[in-house]
C-alpha cells in the first residue's frame, strides 16, 4: 500500500460478502482477504455490499474531489487513508461481529502491536522493555511520544506481508480514519528502529 501510482480503493469486511461498484461486480471479501481497485481522484462510487451468510445487502457512497475524500454518511462503513492515496473500506454486516485484531506474522509484530499500544496508553515500562536495549538506552519515553504522536490504534496494512510496516490511526471524522506509516527494524522480538515509512 506504499507504492500506489493511482488511488487505491481496499474493500473488505467482517464477513463473506459479495461487493459491487458502481452496480459492478467487483468480487467477493471477508476479514482475511480483500478486493482492490483503482479509482479516480474525482468522482462518485457506489459501494453495495451483499452478506453471503445472512443479513440485508446495503449501499454506501464514497465521493472524492480533487483526491480528498467527502464525509461519511451511515453506519456499516468505515474508510482508513493511508499514504500514498491508499483507501481501505471496512464494512460491518450486523451480527457477524467485530473484525478480528491483526494476525501475527512476520518478525516481532505481535511486540509492535504491543509496544504501540503501550505508547498510546502512555505505559512507559512496558513501552521501553519491548526495545532493543542500544535503542532504550539512547532515547526517552517522551522522546518516543513525541516522535510518534497522538495516535488512537496501531495496525500494519492489509497487503503489508513483511510485518515490518505499522499504521498509527487516528479519526478524521464521521467515519473516517487516518494512517501515518511506520517502518520497523527488529533484533529478535525487540524493536531496535522505527522510523517514517
Amino acid at each position: 500500500m506504499t507504492s500506489s501510482a493511482v488511488p487505491t480503493l481496499f474493500i473488505y469486511s467482517n464477513a463473506p460478502a459479495a461487493v459491487e461498484l458502481n452496480c459492478r461486480l467487483a468480487g467477493e471479501c471477508s476479514p482475511s482477504s480483500h478486493i482492490v481497485l483503482p479509482i479516480a481522484p474525482d468522482g462518485d462510487y457506489y459501494i453495495t455490499v451483499h452478506p453471503l451468510l445472512s443479513g440485508a445487502p446495503y449501499t454506501r457512497k464514497l465521493s472524492f474531489y480533487r483526491g480528498t475524500l467527502a464525509p461519511i454518511y451511515g453506519d456499516g462503513m468505515e474508510i482508513c487513508v493511508w499514504p500514498a492515496s491508499a483507501y481501505e473500506a471496512r464494512f460491518s454486516i450486523p451480527g457477524e461481529g467485530n473484525f478480528p485484531p491483526p494476525a501475527p506474522s512476520g518478525v516481532g509484530l505481535s511486540a509492535a502491536l504491543e509496544f504501540f499500544a503501550a505508547v498510546s496508553e502512555k505505559n512507559s515500562s512496558r513501552a521501553m522493555g519491548l526495545l532493543a536495549p542500544e535503542l532504550a538506552a539512547t532515547l526517552s519515553f517522551e522522546a518516543i511520544s513525541e516522535y510518534l504522536g497522538d495516535f488512537e490504534y496501531a495496525r500494519p496494512p492489509l497487503s503489508d506481508g513483511t510485518g515490518r510496516l505499522m499504521g498509527l490511526i487516528s479519526p478524521a471524522g464521521p467515519g473516517i480514519e487516518v494512517a501515518r506509516m511506520f517502518q520497523l527494524s527488529f533484533e529478535g522480538v525487540y524493536i531496535s528502529n522505527i522510523s517514517p515509512a
